[in-house]
């Protein structure tokens, strides 16, 4: 897969823009609030900036490949490393929710 000049360009400007929005205060954050509880609001804040990029590229990528596509071995064995891990993740936080550990 080759990445075009303006495809380049077009992730340069989103990671810019990723970067800015991680320098801004989330809406609703309390500065008031020291230590722990602080720095776990400002994680979940980042951590839904990062989700919604992944599920941007997650439906660029499905769009650019093709049924019965075959893609180089290391892109397949990516997509299943992330598969499994937002998996894990998910089922770990709706565990912990479920419990009120969270």
């Amino acid at each position: 897969m080759e990445i075009t000049k303006a495809k380049l360009k077009q992730i340069i400007k989103e990671e810019m823009q990723m970067m800015q929005m991680q320098d801004e205060i989330p809406q609703g954050y309390d500065d008031s609030v020291m230590g722990q509880d602080q720095e776990l609001d400002y994680e979940g804040y980042m951590t839904k900036n990062q989700l919604y990029k992944i599920g941007q590229y997650a439906l660029e990528l499905h769009d650019m490949i093709e049924d019965g596509e075959n893609l180089p071995e290391w892109m397949q064995s990516k997509v299943a490393e992330m598969a499994r891990s937002i998996g894990d993740v998910k089922h770990a936080l709706e565990y912990d929710k479920e419990r009120g550990t969270v």
